[in-house]
């Protein structure tokens, strides 16, 4: 077989993406004429920094959140195209430049936290609107007649009386140049066309046939390749390392250390290149620099580094739990009743608990969990004398190119960020290590690079999501209701980890919360819904646990728990009707209920059905969840949102977890980090609700929380036997 077959890629070959040894640049989704002229450099029209209009008609929507599967920018898309009015084929998106303008609520350029429907909505609506209102208005002064008598519709201006119109494209130029209004008026919701229609995604086609752009695609002249092996226990200090191995290897161009921000060549002969300072810590680390990626790798492999493992090199996992258990019990109050005597609720509290005849208690417990998303950490970067440029898969571009410039000593305004299409993130790509280290490289070696990390690097070198625990304590009236409530939480979280432990919809009488931090050195970082997670499982399966002492039907007991929240209701009951709650399941079959209340505005309701075999193997038949997010943009991809979220917490609470041995993280594949595949995905029916008056809220993260906590109170249901530890390989139970 000819030789030059084994050079072609498969995007190459699906795609012919590549031509002439370019740069391949393929980011925008159905890259719009629009956006062919703003990247030539011959932008189209700006209005109100959120579209552009080409003299063709073409509308591209600038968005400034990524895309990493969540569809997104179709949704921005959409909310543009009803209020400007115009046809859906016109329509496509572009990726806004990370200028301050176009900043979220958190003040940075970012995507995370359900941050990009929900908080874009209105401006989204307000730019399309604008944009209507300024192509009738320069229609109106070419053709001398009022404003009032023009009409927009289809990408088109109308005038009735005289039976003229214009194109878009035709009245761009002349539009673009007035004044955006800072009220137009806004369609109703009766008139919305796109708004709530299930709109193909936006971009499908480049991700079906291998064409799509993702961090690890980008290729340009000289690029060289790059991987890394960081040190295995976290605050760990590389020692030194011999080059010879690597060098040997045929395409291996230069071995480096990585002294957190310091970099240095390591030559054959012993000299040291110039060092690079950086404020941002790094895991110390060697890095092979080749020609590609396997002769990095085998490099890589060949070389022994001694490490001085420091502090955490006896730590396991027992001594984690042991550490979270104490520091429970070491935890300090804080109100979770929101009442202004603070003195007077912690006495209540006390006395109620102390006097109480009818007292639950129960302790819960969580391990660390990794993002690992497909594609792992990556970044292309080309550090030059007076600029530097980077391609990334990030959620944080203004945050990464701030850092960029702090570890290559540039002013920021000179780092240019590149961002590509991303392989999954779950808040992974939320930090900016992978980013930083690429830059550090290119600039060590002065030629442009491409860090890879492998799959184990990737699974070992994490910010994880917290573990935790919890001890939870009730005093029960004569009813069964909570009359006083104790929760004492630890967790390795730096940030607040109130999560639904604050943010609860019930009412639970007096209740104080008892909080304390408790980290020996892990890295930990946002892993979707954050501490959410842990927290949702700690109060639904204690309710639960409630419940059960007042002999009463789960979803009955939260209903009277839920006197405040007619919405919380409303998605409950749509939840329990969609499963069939009051009917009896099939024999051997058994039902278990969670909520999630109030997470960025969205309240969701999950029910497992589930049997357990003699040998303790689940089979899950059915997975029911109801979700309001206020108004729903688009029910495909809110769909395929639930499914995701949903798949993605039972993997987690069936057999993920992060376990930690003499300081090192012990999984290091799918193999051993396994998530659920198609072929054992449970059916999961959703009920999509909507609430037209409330703010729009988010749903990337809201299915996430509940599903543990449902599937645990399943378990109870069906053997009588309760799990407050997870993931279920640790009561021994097991996915059939």
């Amino acid at each position: 077989m000819d030789k030059a077959v084994f050079d072609i890629s498969r995007r190459d070959l699906l795609g012919g993406a590549m031509k002439g040894g370019g740069l391949l640049l393929g980011m925008k989704l159905g890259l719009s004429s629009a956006a062919v002229a703003a990247q030539k450099g011959a932008a189209a029209p700006l209005f109100d920094s959120w579209l552009r209009i080409g003299n063709d008609g073409a509308v591209s929507v600038l968005v400034n959140i990524i895309e990493m599967g969540q569809g997104a920018q179709t949704g921005f898309a959409q909310i543009v195209a009803d209020e400007l009015d115009v046809e859906w084929s016109k329509v496509s998106v572009e990726q806004a430049p990370v200028e301050r303008s176009y900043f979220n609520v958190f003040g940075i350029y970012s995507t995370g936290g359900s941050v990009a429907i929900r908080t874009n909505f209105d401006k989204l609506r307000r730019a399309g609107a604008a944009a209507r209102s300024m192509l009738t208005a320069a229609a109106a002064a070419r053709w001398g007649v009022p404003d009032g008598e023009c009409l927009a519709r289809n990408g088109r201006v109308f005038h009735a009386a005289s039976g003229k119109s214009l194109s878009y494209g035709e009245l761009a130029e002349e539009a673009a140049a007035l004044p955006v209004p800072e009220k137009p008026p806004l369609k109703e919701r009766s008139e919305w066309r796109y708004i709530g229609k299930p709109m193909e995604r936006l971009g499908l086609k480049p991700i079906v046939d291998g064409t799509n752009i993702y961090g690890v695609d980008v290729r340009m002249p000289g690029l060289l390749v790059a991987t890394i092996l960081q040190c295995p226990v976290f605050g760990g200090r590389l020692v030194g390392v011999d080059p010879a191995p690597a060098l040997a290897v045929r395409g291996v161009k230069r071995v480096l250390e990585l002294n957190g921000g310091r970099i240095k060549s390591v030559e054959e002969r012993g000299t040291q290149g110039a060092l690079v300072e950086q404020t941002d810590p790094l895991t110390d680390a060697v890095v092979v620099v080749a020609d590609g990626y396997w002769p990095a790798t085998k490099g890589l492999r060949a070389l022994r580094p001694r490490w001085d493992f420091g502090a955490l090199g006896k730590t396991s996992s027992a001594d984690i739990s042991k550490g979270l258990r104490l520091a429970v019990a070491e935890a300090a109050e804080a109100s979770l009743g929101r009442e202004v005597n603070e003195v007077e609720l912690r006495r209540q509290v006390h006395e109620r608990l102390a006097k109480a005849t009818r007292r639950v208690e129960a302790s819960y417990e969580v391990p660390l969990l990794s993002q690992s998303p497909l594609e792992p950490m990556n970044g292309t970067a080309w550090v030059k004398e007076d600029s530097a440029e980077v391609w990334l898969s990030t959620q944080v571009q203004s945050p990464v190119r701030e850092a960029i410039a702090r570890a290559i000593g540039m002013p920021v305004e000179k780092v240019t960020v590149h961002t590509t299409q991303v392989g999954g993130s779950f808040g992974r790509r939320l930090a900016t290590d992978y980013g930083v280290q690429a830059a550090l490289i290119s600039k060590a070696i002065g030629a442009p690079v491409k860090l890879i990390w492998s799959r184990q690097e990737d699974t070992k070198h994490g910010f994880y999501r917290a573990a935790a625990a919890a001890q939870m304590e009730a005093a029960l009236d004569a009813d069964g209701k909570p009359e006083g409530v104790r929760m004492r939480l630890a967790s390795m979280e730096p940030y607040s980890s109130g999560g639904d432990m604050t943010m609860h919809p019930y009412d639970l009488g007096p209740a104080i919360g008892m909080e304390k931090r408790w980290n020996p050195g892990i890295p930990i970082g946002s892993w979707r819904a954050i501490s959410h997670t842990y927290n949702t499982f700690f109060l639904e399966s204690f309710i639960d646990e409630l419940a059960a002492a007042a002999s009463a039907d789960p979803i009955d007991y939260r209903r009277s728990l839920l006197t405040k929240q007619p919405r919380m209701v409303r998605t409950l009951d749509a939840a329990a009707d969609a499963a069939g709650w009051r009917t009896a399941p099939a024999a051997g079959r058994h039902r278990g209920v969670a909520l999630s209340g109030g997470l960025w505005r969205t309240y969701c309701a999950q029910i497992v059905e589930l049997s357990v075999s003699p040998l303790k193997e689940i089979t899950i038949h059915k997975i029911t969840c109801a979700l309001d997010a206020g108004t729903i943009v688009n029910p495909d991809q809110v769909r395929a949102q639930i499914e995701g979220g949903i798949i993605y917490g039972l993997s987690a609470a069936l057999f993920q977890e992060i376990t930690i041995a003499n300081g090192q993280v012990e999984q290091s594949t799918f193999r051993d980090y396994p998530i659920i595949k198609m072929a054992n995905s449970p059916n999961i029916e959703i009920v999509l609700l909507e609430s037209p008056g409330e703010r729009l809220g988010g749903v990337g993260e809201a299915p996430v929380p509940p599903i543990a906590p449902a599937l645990c109170n399943a378990l109870f249901a069906a053997t009588g036997t309760r799990v407050r530890q997870l993931p279920l390989t640790k009561a021994n139970f097991r996915s059939a």
